[in-house]
């Protein structure tokens, strides 16, 4: 069985080529949800259309592969979810969180995973969690406890904010770490699941500082203060 190439699973496609419009058309549905699986696999021919060349205006269509995507078809909003993905003798564990936001029923998840039209992806769901708390799935790789942690992490480092910044600059910088936004990692298995508890919680609260370092100048010396506060405690 063909082994893929590290760049065959995407996890948060990208694409910078101007003028690109991205074609996702004739979805179908891969795997039905059975025993009230919360989210269903969708399978999508991805493809890119644009012009490639400052020289030419002609429209050209490249297949770029098979996108996989997730819908949720449970009856609440869905926060997280971990999913193990074989292809070939490859398993990786992937990790999927929204932030400040949530996958509402019916909705599909945004991130996704490209393959190449030779892959034969298999997807099997870890764990997943609601926005009420509550969860699914067997949990053999420590989902919840590492969705718990990495949560926590954020709103610890939110909350410090909230503490550490003056009114200039307020209503801009506390914006920026509640943003809405997607993250998305994954690691081969079993090398790389991580079930220490603590790096899981400066996995969430180090994403805050990092959006702080994007920043004004406040917002950097705040990202500064957060970094020492917990360098302190260990």
């Amino acid at each position: 069985m063909k082994r893929p190439s590290a760049s065959s699973i995407v996890l948060l496609l990208i694409f910078t080529i101007a003028n690109i419009a991205i074609l996702s058309n004739g979805q179908s549905k891969v795997a039905a949800p059975a025993d009230k699986t919360p989210l269903e696999l969708i399978k999508t021919d991805h493809r890119i259309a644009g012009s490639f060349s400052v020289l030419s205006r002609e429209k050209v269509t490249i297949d770029t592969g098979v996108k996989y995507l997730f819908r949720n078809v449970a009856d609440k909003p869905i926060q997280a979810y971990s999913v193990v993905i074989a292809n070939g003798e490859d398993r990786s564990l992937y990790i999927s969180i929204d932030s400040n936001s949530q996958t509402n029923p019916g909705e599909i998840i945004s991130s996704g995973y490209l393959f190449s039209t030779d892959d034969a992806p298999a997807f099997e769901l870890d764990f997943v969690l609601f926005t009420d708390g509550s969860g699914w799935g067997s949990d053999v790789y420590g989902g919840s406890n590492l969705f718990v942690n990495y949560i926590k992490g954020r709103e610890t480092a939110i909350d410090r904010v909230a503490e550490l910044v003056g009114d200039e600059s307020r209503d801009l910088i506390l914006h920026s770490v509640k943003r809405e936004y997607h993250r998305s990692w994954g690691n081969k298995i079993p090398d790389n699941i991580n079930r220490d508890e603590r790096s899981q919680f400066m996995t969430g609260y180090n994403e805050i500082v990092s959006l702080l370092d994007y920043g004004n100048e406040q917002a950097k010396l705040i990202g500064a203060k957060l970094r020492a506060m917990e360098s302190k405690r260990h």
